[in-house]
């Protein structure tokens, strides 16, 4: 199929998708078209940054540490239209921070740590960018229905990148396809610039489009949404082609844990016992870990994948960095540690430059030290605790893609940097953990009101009768 012909199919398709998620939204539930703003946002994050689509697939060269100024103009654009969308809402911002402390703390400690980076005015910049993903997340859960918003984004979102990373794959492959530094042999980026990062997309999708499915097979009315029953099914399919194609064996698993909760917290036991999740984990990982060292389960399980022990590397990059002499309190400053000669110095290692740890608990330790990691590991910590919370008390279809998403992207951290910068998984991890506090009603006004309206109509006085006086004529 021509290349033209097939990117009118898709864009057709496209329009097709989000006609049918647009049409199945009620009116009044339907978001502003300020919700487009984020999902800008987010489409960036996914696949490439503006310099790079203005020059077909090749990386861009950089400016500067930042990027070029085209990036840094896009980026600043949409952070300043979206805090003015956000500040014509009249979030009550006192209540936001006190709602949203260990955040509020966490990115205060970030922004702290500029002071001693090695590029200071580098690093306050990445940290601007890194709020804007907070400014987006708060215009998004502002809007009329958070959660339709919410699905909204991620509906949009996905169905773009999905679609257009088959179409570049299959059909503009100049654009869906490198070749490896190393073997070189062709690999698979579709939309996004490597192979990890589709997965990354791949992942984010695949978890929403489960959950939509399920959704939709609860309702009753099943008939009246088979098109978009179908549609998504299609979607579904399309990832896991890309699955297939990309072979990232982290999107896979984190991907398979992630269903594997929709699924179960579909069953009532299940749901009611959410808050023990999260202890459950660590002794099923503790037993795990016992297991392994008796039977080797880690060894069969990357021959599975198709992987060594050493995830590709990982492990050594993760004791090179250890071995750097970096401050254990406070590290090298928000997003600093790859700057200069520590970049050249590691990077000669490996057939390629090295620009992440791949690991975003230890890309945090390097970064800000225990002080930053701990920070880290509480907010994550406490977003954990309050969505098992929602599906224990609520159990609603959105509390579980919170649970399914948060505790997929804490996977996901393990293998990949991807906290404290421009990544949907972090937008996501934000997206499900910020709170938006509820507006108080005004109780005394309120009550007057509801006791006026049903109180009984007061009586109509009657007045006494004039005394009549014998012989006086009556007027007329």
């Amino acid at each position: 199929m021509p290349s033209n012909v097939a990117t009118a199919l898709f864009t057709a398709f496209v329009l097709g998708l989000l006609w049918l998620e647009r049409k199945d939204t009620p009116k009044a539930d339907r978001p502003s078209h300020a919700i487009w703003i984020p999902i800008v946002w987010l489409l960036i994050m996914g696949s490439r940054m503006v310099t790079q689509w203005s020059k077909g697939f090749a990386i861009a060269p950089d400016t500067d540490a930042e990027g070029s100024s085209m990036d840094r103009n896009v980026f600043l654009a949409l952070i300043i239209v979206a805090a003015i969308v956000v500040m014509r809402r009249r979030v009550k911002w006192r209540e936001w921070f006190r709602t949203n402390r260990s955040l509020v703390i966490y990115f205060s400690v970030l922004l702290i740590s500029v002071a001693w980076s090695d590029q200071s005015f580098s690093s306050f910049k990445r940290w601007i960018k890194d709020l804007g993903n907070v400014i987006m997340v708060v215009l998004i859960l502002t809007e009329v229905n958070p959660n339709v918003a919410i699905r909204t984004v991620l509906a949009r979102s996905t169905f773009i990148l999905v679609a257009a990373s088959v179409l570049f794959i299959k059909y503009i492959p100049q654009f869906g396809r490198y070749y490896d530094a190393i073997t070189g042999r062709p690999t698979y980026g579709g939309v996004a610039t490597n192979k990890n990062m589709l997965g990354i997309v791949l992942f984010m999708g695949g978890v929403y489009i489960a959950w939509r499915l399920l959704e939709l097979y609860d309702r009753k009315d099943v008939r009246r949404n088979r098109y978009l029953w179908g549609a998504n099914v299609l979607v579904l399919i399309m990832i896991v082609w890309l699955l297939k194609v990309a072979d990232s064996a982290t999107a896979i698993v984190c991907l398979l844990f992630g269903v594997s909760l929709l699924v179960a917290m579909r069953f009532t036991w299940v749901r009611r016992n959410a808050r023990r999740l999260v202890p459950g984990l660590a002794i099923l990982i503790f037993v795990g870990y016992i297991a392994n060292s008796v039977f080797g389960l880690a060894e069969m399980g990357a021959r599975m994948l198709g992987r060594n022990l050493t995830l590709t590397d990982r492990t050594k990059i993760w004791s090179l960095v250890l071995a750097e002499r970096t401050n254990p309190l406070i590290g090298t400053g928000f997003y600093s540690f790859w700057a200069g000669e520590r970049q050249k110095r590691i990077s000669e290692n490996f057939s390629f430059t090295l620009n992440s740890s791949h690991n975003s608990y230890l890309e945090t330790y390097l970064n800000n030290g225990v002080i930053g990691a701990i920070l880290l590991l509480v907010f994550l910590g406490k977003i954990i605790k309050r969505a098992c919370r929602d599906v224990a008390l609520v159990g609603d279809s959105y509390s579980r893609l919170r649970l399914a998403y948060l505790m997929g992207n804490a996977l996901y951290g393990m293998t990949e940097a991807l906290f404290d910068r421009l990544s949907p998984v972090w937008f996501v991890v934000l997206l499900c953990g910020i709170v938006m506090p509820r507006p108080r009603p005004k109780v005394a006004a309120t009550q007057r009101t509801v006791a006026a309206q049903l109180a009984p109509p007061a009586p109509v006085p009657v007045l006494p009768a004039a005394p009549r006086t014998p012989g006086a004529v009556l007027p007329p």
